[in-house]
């Protein structure tokens, strides 16, 4: 544990660690296997959660303690994953601008990033094995939630946020007007709405697709409206057709039946 608190002090005072006590946390960092998962979630929330989440992850990489803690974020990375690598970063820079600034964090959503390649690359081996998107997803998520257990022992209550936030990233693509007013009526989806934008990066559909959803909490029902029928020409289409002039039924005379 001491390894984690001179990594955690060091980056928090802003000091180098000493050299004769730096040279053999690599080589040492094992031992963190050994700790209680519970006491290594508490300790993880030092870590993440005082406002140097950035530079204490960076560091935590440089000394290779990180793979001895989130095993399966180590190994997506290793893919030579920059975009990965890129959503790690904004997020715990946006979480430190965010404790920088007052506002409300939670290791949910940090541990629902952590792990967000995993999720993927599970999902996607299930989904080649031919199970459908939905029960992929649920699947993967106990995989990947159940593997960083071993290690850090997440709470159910931050587990299962954690599962919303993923469960609600295919919803944003679905721009029909039951959909949108769930969504955003939806009690998680300011942090799923935030993960997505982290998510964009460089990909220009996930930013078009963001931009949209940070567009509509603010616009007028009208505007909203019409912005729903925009992005959604199929729904438009099937509402078109439905409006198509029916036959008029012929009804005999009942004086005549």
């Amino acid at each position: 544990m001491r390894i984690l608190r001179a990594i955690r002090l060091s980056v928090k005072l802003g000091l180098n660690i000493e050299k004769k006590t730096a040279t053999p946390i690599s080589s040492m960092s094992e031992m963190l296997e050994h700790v209680s998962s519970a006491r290594l979630w508490d300790e993880s929330n030092k870590l993440f959660l005082a406002g140097f989440a950035r530079p204490t992850w960076n560091l935590m990489i440089e000394t290779h303690v990180a793979p001895h803690l989130f095993a399966e974020t180590c190994r997506s990375l290793k893919n030579n994953n920059s975009m990965f690598e890129s959503f790690i970063d904004k997020a715990l820079e946006s979480t430190d601008n965010r404790i920088a600034n007052q506002k409300p964090v939670t290791p949910a959503f940090l541990f629902a990033v952590f792990l967000w390649q995993p999720l993927i690359d599970n999902m996607e081996r299930l989904r080649a094995k031919g199970l459908p998107p939905q029960e992929a997803m649920h699947k993967a998520a106990s995989k990947v939630l159940d593997s960083q257990r071993a290690t850090i022992a997440i709470p159910k209550r931050f587990s299962m946020v954690m599962r919303e936030i993923w469960s609600l990233q295919h919803r944003f693509f679905n721009r029909k007007k039951r959909n949108v007013d769930s969504l955003l009526a939806h009690p998680k989806f300011r942090a799923a709405y935030d993960f997505l934008c982290l998510r964009a990066g460089d990909d220009q559909s996930l930013i078009e697709l963001s931009e949209w959803w940070t567009q509509i909490q603010d616009v007028s029902p009208d505007k909203k409206h019409k912005m729903i029928l925009a992005a959604s020409p199929q729904q438009r289409k099937s509402r078109a057709k439905g409006r198509k002039r029916q036959p008029r039924k012929r009804y005999r005379n009942a004086n005549n039946q």
